[in-house]
């Protein structure tokens, strides 16, 4: 399991995890957060595979990520590269 922070200040994020993989809740607070939670997108988006990671924008601005099972390891990864999270541990 994955253990993970990040400042509220400029998101929140809830997670369910599923046997098939887990969503994502994500509650963006400030443009340029924003701007680094898109560039996440873009990079799921612009690999070969469409079902690893998918993002649905809500009208409220917030988004939801589902994330299969055997990506969940590499979405959080790239969430921290991207810096949408602070920290990332393994437990």
């Amino acid at each position: 399991m994955f253990h993970y922070t990040y400042d509220e200040k400029e998101i929140e994020i809830k997670e369910i995890v599923s046997e098939q993989g887990a969503t994502f809740q994500i509650i963006v607070k400030t443009e340029a957060m924003r701007e680094r939670v898109k560039e996440l997108r873009r990079y799921f988006e612009g690999n070969k595979d469409y079902t690893d990671v998918m993002f649905f924008s809500r009208e409220d601005g917030s988004f939801e990520v589902i994330v299969r099972m055997d990506m969940i390891e590499s979405f959080l990864i790239d969430a921290f590269r991207f810096k949408c999270l602070q920290s990332i541990c393994w437990e």
